[in-house]
C-alpha cells in the first residue's frame, strides 16, 4: 500500500473524528459468568472502540473473563466486587464511579446491573440510559421462580420509567414486550452479531477429538452453553441413546457449567449413556471444540438470540435447534439449518440422524449457515446499528446535560 493511500485514509479518518461529536459510553454489566450476554457485549465493544470519537468505560460487578476480554480491547475496566459489597454499597459505588467518569450514555444489560446501574445513572445525572434485554424471563420453579418474578418486576419498573430505550435481540422479543405493555417507541431490535475475525479455530479438529478421548471417525454431536433447565440439555440424553442404536460410536459433547452439571452426569449414567456423553465443563478453546463437531444441537425451551448458535454457524457447523425465541429469525428450516419444536426428542433424533446419514446435505447447511452470519449477523452490522442508536440519543443527551448543569 502506497504512502499516499495511507495518508489519504488517515485524513479521512481524522475528518470523520472532527465531524462526529465525541461520545463517551459506559457499559455496566455483572460479569459474573461468560455466556451469551457477555459474549455479545464483547463483540459490540470490539466494534465500538474502533469508531472515531467513541470512548468507552466498562463497570463490572465481578472480575473474570469478561473483564479480561475488555482489557484486551484497551477498554477502561472498573470492578466493584459484588461479593464484598451490599446492594446499597453497589448502588453508591456505581453512582460514585459515574460521577468521577462522566459519560453521555450508560448501557446496562442484565437484572442486577440493569436496576442498580439505571438508578445510579439517574442519581449521577447521566443524560441517557439504554437497556439491552438479552433474553426474556426463563421458566423457573419454587423459590427461584419467586425470586426471578421479583427481579423481573423491578427491572420492568426501572426500564419503563427511567430508561430512554430498550433494545431486544430479536423481533419476536420486541413483539412480546409490546404485548406486555411496553410503548412501541421505547423498544427496538438489534440482532446479536459476531466478530468473525475472532471465530477462528486454532487446532486441527482431529487433535481436539483425540484430546477429548473421542474416535476421530465417530459421529460427534454437541452443544455449548449454561447447564440450566431452560437450555433443554436433559433431552439430549434419550436422543443419545437412540443414536447409539444406529451407530455405537456416536458421542454427545455437552460443553459448559451450571447448576445441572452433576444432575446431567448422574442422569446420563442412569440412562446407560454415560460412556457416550461427555461433560468437559467450560472451555476457553470453545471454537476449537465447536469446530470438531459434526452437528451442533441447541434444544432450548426459551432463547433470545443465542450466541452459541451464531458461533456454530460461523464455524460452518450444521445446526439443529429449537423453534423458539429469535432462533427462527436466523435459521430457515432446511436452508441453513434444521428447526425442531422445543421438547421434541423424536424430532431432535430424526434431525440428527438425517445429518449423520447425509454428510453432503449437512455440509451444504453448514456452508449456508456461515453465509447467513456473514451477511446478517456480523458485529459490524450490529455495532453500526448500536452506534446509530447512541448517536440518535446524543442530541437528547446534549440538551439534558445543559439542563442538568
Amino acid at each position: 500500500m502506497s504512502t499516499q493511500v495511507v495518508a489519504e485514509r488517515h485524513e479521512r479518518r481524522s475528518e470523520a473524528v472532527r465531524s462526529s461529536p465525541a461520545l463517551h459510553l459506559c457499559h455496566i454489566i455483572s460479569g459474573d459468568l461468560w455466556a451469551g450476554a457477555e459474549s455479545q457485549v464483547t463483540a459490540s465493544i470490539a466494534y465500538l472502540v474502533q469508531q472515531p470519537g467513541v470512548r468507552i468505560t466498562a463497570v463490572l460487578l465481578n472480575d473474570g473473563r469478561l473483564a479480561d476480554e475488555l482489557r484486551r480491547l484497551d477498554v477502561t475496566v472498573i470492578v466493584i466486587d459484588e461479593t464484598r459489597t451490599s446492594l446499597l454499597g453497589l448502588l453508591l459505588g456505581l453512582r460514585r464511579v459515574l460521577r468521577e467518569h462522566p459519560c453521555d450514555l450508560v448501557h446496562v444489560h442484565k437484572y442486577k446491573d440493569g436496576i442498580l446501574g439505571t438508578l445510579a445513572a439517574r442519581m449521577a445525572g447521566v443524560p441517557c440510559v439504554v437497556r439491552t434485554i438479552h433474553g426474556l424471563v426463563e421458566p423457573e420453579r419454587g423459590w427461584r421462580h419467586i425470586k426471578s418474578q421479583v427481579y423481573d418486576g423491578l427491572d420492568r419498573l426501572t426500564q419503563q420509567n427511567l430508561c430512554d430505550l430498550v433494545i431486544a435481540v430479536s423481533q419476536r422479543m420486541v413483539e412480546t414486550l409490546w404485548d406486555s405493555g411496553y410503548p412501541a417507541t421505547m423498544v427496538t431490535c438489534i440482532h446479536n452479531g459476531l466478530d468473525l475475525s475472532r471465530i477462528v479455530p486454532s487446532r486441527d479438529p482431529m487433535l481436539v477429538r483425540l484430546e477429548l478421548g473421542i474416535d476421530p471417525t465417530a459421529p460427534l454431536i454437541g452443544t455449548a452453553g449454561r447447564l440450566d433447565v431452560v437450555k433443554g440439555h436433559a433431552h439430549l440424553l434419550p436422543v443419545t441413546k437412540r443414536l447409539l442404536q444406529v451407530d455405537a460410536r456416536a458421542r454427545m459433547l455437552i460443553v459448559g457449567d451450571g447448576p445441572l452439571h452433576e444432575e446431567l452426569r448422574t442422569s446420563a449414567h442412569a440412562q446407560e449413556v454415560g460412556h457416550a456423553c461427555l461433560f468437559p465443563g467450560s472451555r476457553r478453546d470453545i471454537y476449537d471444540v465447536m469446530a470438531a463437531l459434526d452437528i451442533f444441537v441447541l434444544p432450548s425451551h426459551s432463547e433470545g438470540l443465542p450466541m452459541s448458535l451464531l458461533e456454530a454457524m460461523a464455524l460452518s457447523r450444521p445446526v439443529v435447534a429449537s423453534d423458539v425465541g429469535g432462533i427462527p429469525e436466523v435459521i430457515q428450516h432446511g436452508i441453513n439449518g434444521l428447526l425442531v419444536p422445543p421438547g421434541d426428542e423424536g424430532g431432535l433424533t430424526r434431525a440428527c440422524l438425517e445429518l449423520m446419514r447425509n454428510r453432503e446435505y449437512a455440509a451444504r447447511l453448514g456452508a449456508r449457515a456461515r453465509q447467513t452470519v456473514e451477511r446478517a449477523f456480523s458485529h459490524e452490522r450490529s455495532g453500526a446499528a448500536l452506534l446509530n442508536v447512541y448517536r440518535s440519543l446524543a442530541p437528547m443527551s446534549s440538551h439534558r446535560v445543559r439542563t442538568h448543569r
